[in-house]
């Protein structure tokens, strides 16, 4: 008899071999739950992107304050491109406040950004 259990021709082989990838499968997420977190990784997977996103757990921020807080003093645009690309993705929503943008994050990225958060510490 092969060790293959893949490919298993033993009755009572393949009835485990069954059993096995019966309970397996019920622990896959679901396929929605799946390309929900696909979509908010791939939002995240720039390191500025990244970046926003943990500064915005601490609190909604506007484009200036995220500006100063990640180094692009320099570069602004570049920090609201990516909030285009997080608001496009997402992950963050805008608001107005007076005269100034505000970025926040939404609800359903928290958990994910805070799990992301607890490993980087």
């Amino acid at each position: 008899m092969s060790n293959n259990r893949c490919c298993a021709t033993d009755p009572l082989v393949k009835e485990e071999l069954e059993e096995s990838l019966l309970k397996l499968r019920a622990e896959i997420p679901q396929e929605k739950k799946i390309e929900n977190i696909s979509k908010i990784l791939t939002g995240l997977s720039h390191p500025l992107r990244l970046k926003m996103a943990l500064l915005l757990l601490i609190k909604d921020q506007c484009v200036c304050e995220l500006v100063q807080l990640t180094g692009n003093e320099s570069k602004p645009n570049l920090v609201s491109h990516h909030l285009t690309i997080l608001r496009k993705s997402g992950i963050v929503s805008a608001y107005m406040q007076a005269n100034w943008k505000y970025y926040k994050l939404k609800e359903n990225v928290i958990p994910v950004l805070k799990e992301i958060e607890r490993t980087l510490k």
